[in-house]
């Protein structure tokens, strides 16, 4: 087979939402939901309306985009759709903010409680909740812990765990798991698409949505400014993505004990503030070195770690030299 274009990765979030957030390609989203309901026993979907859809426009900067996608379906039923490579604290907790937003701002003030609609939050990661869970699929509601009964139906929040599906179904069932139903065929295109061309993956998912969700992921290959906006959004996911494995939030937890011990010493409510503010500091900014280096090492161009950092690239090469120095 002749390959003509590069892969690209579905699970990068502007190549994300063009797949399942593109107006005129709700089948798209609406084959994957039902899929991944089907398997949940979620009703299923009949009729899909995208209330935020893909724009270029939205990708010409690099930050504070709208990244998730909002669906109704024929029942009114809201459903959001986010993509999540790195794992990083508070995301449960950022789970169900989020389905907290989008459940308060159904109704207006002075409207009546029974007016809402429920609310299904399907996230899919890329590493697991829970790193020794069996389970690639998680369904999470609330329920009475004694007689097991349900509270509401209005609240859900799936997780659709990649590393997880790998390693207990693809690594046992290999290529060939694609023919097993359509929710193992979308698992493979998400968790397997960024090492095959576009030619390649309509190989060997044949089923013509595929074919369609395939054309609008290689659609970064048709010109030279798509390709840079996937680009640019690529090498930011992994930067971001490497700065909180590298200790950030590590560095950040224990750069504010040491300044609430530092200010505790110090006995002054003027030091207490300091010391948190000074530990913050120095924790964030050794795991922004370590970021730093990281990437670098990895082939990310100097330039685009200076970007997205804020900072020359002058002082992006100080500061990964320092770091070579102290070992």
């Amino acid at each position: 087979m002749v390959e003509t274009t590069e892969p690209i990765d579905p699970r990068v979030d502007i190549a994300f939402k063009r797949i399942f957030g593109s107006e005129g390609h709700a089948e798209v989203p609406k084959s994957f939901l039902n899929a991944i309901f089907k398997v949940a026993g979620l009703p299923a979907v009949r009729e899909l309306t995208i209330q935020n859809p893909f724009r270029y426009a939205e990708f010409r900067g690099e930050k504070d985009i709208e990244l998730d996608i909002l669906y109704v379906d024929e029942a009114g039923r809201q459903v959001q759709l986010e993509m999540q490579v790195a794992r990083h604290a508070g995301l449960e907790q950022r789970m169900l903010h989020n389905w907290g937003q989008l459940y308060l701002r159904q109704i207006d003030k002075g409207g009546s409680y029974h007016e809402h609609r429920p609310v299904v939050c399907l996230w899919v990661l890329e590493r697991p909740l829970w790193p020794d869970d069996d389970e690639w699929l998680h369904l999470m509601r609330i329920r009475c812990e004694r007689s097991e009964r349900l509270f509401h139906q209005d609240l859900c929040i799936i997780t659709v765990e990649l590393a997880t599906w790998r390693r207990l179904i693809l690594a046992r069932c290999g290529d060939s798991i694609v023919h097993e139903g359509p929710e193992q065929a979308w698992l493979y295109f998400l968790a397997e698409g960024h090492a095959l061309s576009p030619e390649r993956l309509r190989a060997a998912l044949a089923e013509p949505i595929f074919t369609e969700a395939v054309e609008l992921m290689a659609d970064f290959n048709a010109a030279k400014r798509r390709r840079h906006y996937y680009d640019m959004r690529r090498n930011y996911s992994i930067l971001m993505a490497s700065y909180r494995e590298t200790g950030y939030e590590t560095g950040l937890q224990e750069g504010q004990q040491r300044g609430m011990l530092d200010g505790f010493d110090k006995g002054r409510a003027k030091g207490f503030e300091q010391g948190i503010e000074q530990g913050i500091e120095q924790g964030a900014q050794r795991a922004k070195k370590e970021a730093v280096r990281k990437l670098l090492g990895e082939g990310v161009a100097p330039e685009t770690v200076a970007k997205v950092f804020d900072i020359s690239l002058d002082e992006l090469l100080c500061m990964n030299d320092e770091l070579s120095a102290d070992e």
